[in-house]
Order: structure tokens, then C-alpha cells, then sequence
């Protein structure tokens, strides 16, 4: 007798993502950790301005809570339990989680914090954030210490330009060898 198997990849792979949300979602007596929801969100730059859309079916705009401290955009309100207000109803599927949710996004530091604008349409929050003109770095010629070379005042350098420095490397030298000639 034969038996098959049938493979579906994708029912695989839903069934292990569920299997991980479950793990994820409990602590470690194997309870559900009560409350926390977790809320789906796009993140995406259009025309100088990034976006974060989150998915809140049910939220009321009032009960969102949208914050920014330290370069960091929270999210944060609670769906609310619909089959709480009403004792007598027998629940025998349940797909809907109710709780609080907090959702975080770190910001890039060129974000202009004034200017963001929320909104909220059909259980979507939409937040537009606009890009502040980067920052100009102005070039900076650097000195680049040399291991090797004797000390030029205090430091060992190495230049570019030798004939703007020989003067003083002339003196460095000449002041070290009076300094060992003194020893001797």
C-alpha cells in the first residue's frame, strides 16, 4: 500500500511561522505573555520623506499614542477585548488578539522632528517623516603622525610639504644632537 504525502511548501512554511510566533509570544512556564500585540509595519523613503505605516484595525486615532524621544518614533496604544463587554458570548474561534502594543523605530539623525505628520485612515497610521538637507562636511586636511620620524614640536609628523617644514626639522635635529652632545 502507498501512501502520499502531500507537499505544500508554503503550508510548511505558515505552519512554522505560526509555531514561532506561539514561541515568541510565551515565557517560560509556556503561557501566553498576556497583553503584548504585536502590530505589522512598513517602513519606506519616498520623495524626501520616510514613511512608517502601521496596522491598527480597530484603534481609534485617540488611543494612539505617538512619541519621539532620543531619535526614536514609539507607537504605542491597545486593542481592545470586543468579547469582554459581553459575558454571555460563547467564543469558539479567535484570531484577534486584544492588549497593549509599543512598536519603535530608531530615526536617521538628518530628520526634521518639527515638520512629522501623522495620519490615520481605515486602521492605517501613516506617519510622514521629512529628510532635513544633509549635513555639508567642509573638507579638513588632516595630519598623519609619522612613527618613524623625529619629534616636531611635540608631536611626530609626517608633511606633505617638506620644504615649508625643513626649517624646522633643522632645528628639531639640530636641538637633539646639542641635547646628546651635552650627555656625552
Amino acid at each position: 500500500m502507498r501512501t502520499f504525502v502531500s507537499l505544500n511548501p508554503f503550508a510548511d512554511m505558515r505552519r512554522m511561522t505560526e509555531m514561532m510566533d506561539r514561541m515568541m509570544s510565551t515565557e517560560g512556564n509556556g503561557t501566553r505573555n498576556a497583553g503584548q500585540v504585536s502590530v505589522p509595519m512598513d517602513i519606506w523613503e519616498e520623495d524626501g520623506a520616510m514613511f512608517v505605516k502601521a496596522s491598527l484595525p480597530g484603534v481609534k486615532p485617540e488611543d494612539v499614542n505617538l512619541s519621539i524621544d532620543d531619535d526614536v518614533l514609539t507607537i504605542s496604544g491597545e486593542f481592545k477585548d470586543d468579547h469582554a463587554q459581553h459575558p454571555d458570548r460563547r467564543v469558539f474561534h479567535r484570531e484577534h488578539a486584544s492588549g497593549s502594543f509599543v512598536r519603535s523605530v530608531r530615526l536617521p539623525e538628518d530628520v526634521d522632528q518639527n515638520a512629522i505628520d501623522a495620519e490615520y485612515d481605515n486602521g492605517y497610521l501613516t506617519v510622514r517623516i521629512p529628510r532635513s538637507a544633509k549635513p555639508q562636511h567642509q573638507p579638513k586636511q588632516l595630519r598623519v603622525r609619522n612613527k618613524n620620524a623625529p619629534s616636531l614640536e611635540g608631536g611626530d609628523y609626517a608633511y606633505a610639504d617638506k620644504n615649508k617644514h625643513s626649517e624646522q626639522r633643522g632645528r628639531a635635529t639640530e636641538s637633539k644632537k646639542q641635547s646628546s652632545e651635552a650627555k656625552v
